[in-house]
């Protein structure tokens, strides 16, 4: 099987042995325009793997990864940046992260490993590759975890420590782990519009069993509303911006997410909650029986 050296900067691990070297040539605008059409082609192609997650969190990756047999593994986007990519995998009682990178050469694995096209990258995979830490650890690439589960009914069972941090910041190492809720729950900062006035206030919201509230911030304990979920009728944000409402008879609340990503994230999931609360509402046929 392949071996290769690669490191994390989340974990935080680090390879000091290969990396990506900077020129001082210029170059002219015909390779910066095959740039521009390489890089947006290798992130579609990328995205297409079958066990890429493209909206599992950091944390929430782990929660799968720790309940699941060594050697399992998945491919996520990072929290911030374009073009940057987690490599986890299931190692004894913990979960690896590898960075994956976008660069006009390829797919960048930790700091040593160059794929020049998605499908060596997916080739390698295939034959269980070992991926080794600075620290002398090596991790074998076993079994990859499929995106096309019903990953939501997992999350009802298992428990992960969402993060709160400063609203401004998207990066998983500068947060401090709080509170766990299930990861079928969902908790973080959007802007909200106001009923009356109008103007745009940051809220903290969160969605726990069949409830959305929103706070004044992740630190107070008493929520200024809280919606029933039964009560929506519409999640409305299908296009590419950061805006979603939620309509309600009484009213229709305009929010917008910090990132495009964020808010298909909120979507996906309320969405998901409101198709729940229908079948559980459903009516069940039940045969007669005889006395």
């Amino acid at each position: 099987c392949g071996l290769v050296m690669a490191a994390s900067t989340e974990d935080p691990l680090y390879d000091t042995a290969g990396g990506y070297e900077s020129s001082d040539v210029e170059e002219d605008e015909n390779e910066q325009s095959l740039k521009f059409d390489i890089l947006p082609e290798l992130q579609q192609q990328l995205e297409q793997i079958i066990w890429f997650h493209p909206y599992l969190s950091r944390h929430q990756s782990d929660s799968l990864l720790r309940a699941a047999e060594e050697g399992v593994y998945l491919l996520r986007k990072r929290r911030k940046g374009w073009g940057l990519y987690s490599l986890d995998i299931k190692y004894r009682l913990s979960v690896k992260h590898f960075p994956v990178t976008l660069t006009e050469d390829g797919i960048l694995l930790g700091g040593g490993r160059l794929f020049p096209t998605v499908l060596v990258f997916i080739e390698h995979f295939k034959s269980t590759p070992l991926l080794g830490d600075e620290s002398g650890s090596f991790v074998e690439c076993k079994y990859p975890y499929p995106r096309e589960v019903h990953e939501f009914d997992m999350y009802h069972t298992v428990t992960c420590h969402f993060l709160y941090g400063d609203i401004e910041s998207d990066d998983d190492e500068q947060d401090m782990t709080l509170v766990g809720y299930s990861a079928a729950s969902k908790e973080g900062y959007i802007c909200k519009q106001g009923g009356r006035r109008k103007s745009w206030k940051t809220r903290w919201f969160v969605l726990k069993d069949s409830h959305l509230a929103y706070f004044p911030n992740h630190k107070s304990k008493k929520p200024i509303r809280i919606l029933k979920l039964d009560e929506i009728v519409h999640v409305l944000g299908d296009d590419s911006t950061k805006h979603f409402r939620i309509v309600l008879p009484w009213r229709t609340f305009f929010l917008e997410a910090p990132t495009p990503q964020s808010k298909k994230e909120w979507v996906d999931i309320l969405r998901w909650k409101l198709e729940e609360l229908k079948k559980k509402k459903k009516p069940t046929t039940k045969g007669s029986t005889k006395p």
